[in-house]
């Protein structure tokens, strides 16, 4: 939060909060409420209240959003409630057919395996469905990742010995527009062989 505009963000605070707590925010909003909250900050109650309505309404947000609701996760106030949102995700992506699935994207997708692959969270279940999703989505794509996702999905996929061949090829050709662009320093490419070695591509 910039120092100089202080009072204006906790007046937004004020305001964000009584419209989550009075359920005034509608499911297609949740995402850029943690968006804002991830980028701004704010209140643990405010913070507390979107948890609590991304995850009584999740099966009405679109997988993004759930991807931003992640990314806050360390703001989550116990571990309890840590372990019952991340279960709640978790659920609605095993359960849920692929069909049904709001705004289903790969930016998404990334979002989500990120955050869990950092929590130490999913069951074999759910990375089995997350394998199937990625790859149905990475093969309709028509940009590169961008030169931060590309890496930390392929290191996702090392950690969690994820050897989809048609998932990696995709990843390592952005990587590689990447690299003729000369967009990696240092630590991009030594998180870069580190996850290649993790894959076992690495001779």
């Amino acid at each position: 939060m910039l120092p100089q505009y202080e009072k204006e963000f906790l007046k937004v605070d004020k305001i964000l909060l009584r419209h989550l707590m009075e359920d005034r925010v509608s499911p297609d909003e949740y995402g850029l409420v943690h968006l804002y909250l991830n980028r701004v900050g704010g209140k643990q109650k405010t913070f507390d209240y979107a948890f609590l309505r991304m995850h009584k309404n999740m099966s009405r947000a679109k997988l993004i959003d759930i991807g931003f609701a992640l990314m806050n996760s360390h703001e989550i106030d116990n571990q309890a409630n840590f372990d019952k949102f991340f279960k709640r995700a978790e659920s609605y992506i095993c359960l849920t057919h692929e069909k049904l699935m709001k705004g289903k994207n790969l930016n998404g997708l990334i979002a989500i395996c990120i955050a869990f692959e950092g929590a130490g969270k999913g069951t074999i279940e759910f990375w089995r469905k997350v394998e199937q999703l990625l790859e149905k989505e990475i093969t309709q794509k028509r940009q590169p990742l961008d030169e931060e996702h590309a890496l930390q999905l392929l290191a996702v996929l090392a950690s969690k010995q994820i050897l989809n061949e048609e998932v990696i090829q995709s990843i390592l050709s952005d990587i590689g527009i990447h690299f003729e662009a000369r967009s990696y320093g240092l630590p991009e490419i030594h998180s870069f062989v580190k996850s290649m070695d993790g894959l076992g591509l690495v001779s």
